[in-house]
């Protein structure tokens, strides 16, 4: 497994195209990966749910659960 943030984005990226859910995405491979810090927090953006993950890099994972994706930042 791929120990950066970009490795982490890349294999969520991958997983969510292939049509995986986000708690097995999360079991599989989030909740595993060294630079996670902690649980999902559900973020409110509008009328969008977002699901994000503290990584030890400082930045956020984060999944949007209208698009289906996975972003940095």
């Amino acid at each position: 497994m791929e120990q950066t943030s970009g490795g982490l984005l890349r294999r969520c990226s991958e997983a969510a195209g292939k049509g995986t859910d986000f708690p097995t995405i999360w079991h599989e491979i989030i909740r595993r990966h060294r630079l996670v810090l902690g649980p999902p927090e559900q973020w409110l953006d509008g009328d969008r749910t977002l699901l994000r993950i503290r990584l030890a890099t400082g930045q956020w994972l984060t999944f949007d659960s209208a698009t289906k994706t996975f972003s940095l930042g």
